[in-house]
């Protein structure tokens, strides 16, 4: 388990890092899914974009890009 811990600590550093590998991983699942005409696939590749989009939205928040939401914090 530890091993597996510290790989993933060497590759994936930020937020940012994770958000680019569901990002990637979202546009193999959707081409892939619908090249294949695999529907689940597809909808896999979309939910991917939706964490993507999170992933990103997290970082940039804990990194202070975007000022908007952090009046209290």
């Amino acid at each position: 388990m530890n091993q597996i811990q510290d790989w993933f600590g060497q590759h994936f550093k930020t937020l940012d890092d994770v958000g680019a590998a569901f990002g990637i991983g979202a546009f193999l699942f959707a081409g892939l899914g619908g090249f294949f005409k695999i529907e689940r696939l597809t909808w896999l590749g979309i939910a991917s974009l939706g964490a993507t989009i999170i992933a990103w939205g997290v970082n940039a928040l804990q990194s202070r890009e975007l000022r908007i939401l952090q009046h209290g914090i």
